[in-house]
């Protein structure tokens, strides 16, 4: 099934019609899972400006080259200097990227950023053009490298997560307030995970918090509620598989997860 759209709008507007037009009023549990802080970072086309003036600030570790870490750290295939797309990630178009001869780690990379440019309408495209091409334009006239390049490529990483994310926020807040709107808030227990809130400011260079002895592997939980309504019935047993990481299951506990290595 194809919709149009901007997907992180899409899933919001799917989740809540699933509750608008359910049939009875038994209890029910709606899973709503966005795909948007994982990369590319595109940020929705009413987003895509708004952290572009942004400088987001550096966190002390941006250079760190690993020397002192694990094997788990120094083998992850995701830091920005080394494994990050020029033109997936970065949003510089894979024909400039051929013409400056730059380096793509994974060969997946020019071929996505196609996929992904393709299913913009012409407008769209115009409208990320205009915003785009000025930045890659500035990318070249500077000839970046080593600690500048590192710290370019820092900055065009947030600013399009940052607004990448900024809808995810959005969707959570149109959830909530249909929510309030249907009277359900106060029966209702919403909760909020996630296994991309990397800190930032926090991260070693890193394009993400998937190693647990990355900061960003301190991650919390968030359940909430008004005051519920006396249960009619109560289950006493139950089972299940759990393939979530501990932090995400306890909110009310804060977890200290490292990796014990020999060096």
């Amino acid at each position: 099934m194809e919709v149009d759209g901007y997907v992180t709008d899409i899933i919001t507007n799917m989740a809540i019609n699933w509750i608008e037009n359910r049939q009875d009023t038994s209890p029910f549990l709606l899973m709503c899972q966005h795909k948007a802080p994982h990369r590319e970072w595109m940020p929705a086309q009413r987003h895509v400006t708004d952290f572009m003036t942004w400088k987001i600030p550096e966190p002390p570790t941006l250079q760190d080259d690993y020397a002192h870490m694990g094997s788990a750290a120094r083998e992850a295939e995701m830091r920005i200097m080394d494994h990050m797309g020029y033109s997936n990630d970065n949003k510089i178009k894979p024909e400039i990227v051929d013409s400056l001869n730059l380096h793509e780690f994974y060969n997946w990379y020019k071929p996505v950023y196609y996929k992904n440019y393709d299913r913009m309408t012409m407008e769209e495209k115009q409208h990320w053009d205009s915003i785009y091409d000025p930045i890659i334009t500035g990318y070249i006239r500077d000839s970046l490298y080593g600690e500048a390049l590192l710290k370019w490529r820092y900055q065009r990483y947030m600013q399009d997560y940052l607004a990448t994310i900024k809808s995810v926020d959005e969707s959570v807040g149109s959830i909530l307030k249909y929510l309030d709107e249907k009277g359900m808030a106060e029966n209702t227990v919403v909760v909020y995970t996630s296994d991309q809130d990397f800190t930032l400011g926090s991260m070693v260079g890193s394009i993400n918090g998937s190693c647990m002895k990355n900061p960003s592997g301190h991650r919390y939980s968030f359940a909430g509620h008004r005051q519920l309504k006396p249960a009619k019935k109560t289950i006493t047993s139950y089972k299940t598989s759990i393939l979530l990481k501990p932090s995400w299951i306890l909110p009310v506990l804060k977890f200290r997860l490292t990796c014990r290595e020999k060096v």
